[in-house]
């Protein structure tokens, strides 16, 4: 057909007509297709197609890989441990350790700094558990009675038993009465715990009696 544009010239809007072109149409069938029954098909509706994929042979093998993961892990956290066999540094004889507690007691001076209350009740626990490794018994939680009666009843040679029993009464006094002692009372009490320990472990027979301190250890109350 014709065509009818419209274009801006300079003297303003103006419609241009374009000529038709005469189109011939043929068939793209064959001139012999009425002839052979041919003829052209319409268009068809949509196929289904098979498309191969492989998403579930790669979801089986993220569960197989899983699934060895999860048992690799688990063979890990439950293999046998290999037990590195802990090797204790040998207990320093009792006399050694006693003695050594003594002399930590005797450097803080606290009979100096007012905690003579602090300095008995360290003083006791000290030589409450020299007492009781050395002759088998409960003392750091037996009362004074206990503790003396323990000892009347046991073969003590060396151990200057009124003298610890004096040592405990006033202890006892000393942290439950809320006295303060001077520092020549807590000066004589501790000489005192090392009399007991040299006293004793010089007793001993010499079959039981323990190793002597090294040469180069603290200095000791005579």
């Amino acid at each position: 057909p014709v065509l009818k544009v419209q274009v801006a010239t300079p003297t303003g809007a103006q419609i241009v007509e374009v000529a038709g072109t005469t189109v011939t149409v043929v068939s793209s069938l064959p001139a012999d297709a009425a002839k052979k029954g041919e003829n052209l098909f319409d268009i068809r509706p949509p196929v289904e197609l098979p498309i191969r994929t492989w998403r579930l042979i790669y979801a089986l093998l993220a569960i197989l890989v899983g699934a060895l993961l999860g048992l690799a892990i688990y063979r890990f956290m439950k293999r046998p441990k290999v037990l590195v066999p802990v090797v204790e540094k040998p207990k320093a004889p009792l006399h050694v350790r006693t003695l050594a507690s003594l002399d930590s007691l005797a450097k803080e001076n606290l009979p100096s700094q007012r905690r003579s209350r602090e300095f008995y009740f360290r003083l006791s626990e000290i030589m409450r558990g020299y007492l009781g490794e050395l002759y088998q018994f409960e003392a750091m939680e037996s009362t004074t009675p206990e503790l003396i009666e323990a000892l009347r009843v046991r073969h003590t040679p060396g151990l200057p038993i009124q003298q610890l029993n004096e040592f405990a009464y006033q202890s006892d006094f000393v942290r439950y009465a809320k006295t303060e002692p001077d520092a020549d009372e807590c000066k004589q009490s501790l000489e005192l715990g090392y009399r007991i320990v040299h006293a004793t472990t010089a007793a001993l027979t010499p079959a039981a009696r323990p190793s002597a301190p090294p040469p180069n250890g603290p200095q000791r109350l005579s």
